[in-house]
């Protein structure tokens, strides 16, 4: 794995986790059906990543 795809994997989640933080504390609101789209979203492909992974390992 080179270190681009490494450091994308490791800050990407970081930022995301920022910016969501920061615009709640600026009183931005999020209903649960917007949350919950997220959640399986990212879920989904959390999935598909690590299956992939399983599959393309030696």
């Amino acid at each position: 794995m080179n270190l681009f795809t490494s450091f994308m994997r490791t800050v990407v989640p970081i930022v995301a986790g920022l910016v969501l933080t920061l615009l709640v504390h600026i009183g931005v609101r999020f209903d649960s059906v917007s949350v919950a789209s997220v959640v399986t979203t990212v879920l989904t492909g959390a999935y598909y990543t690590v299956s992939r992974s399983w599959r393309t390992s030696p």
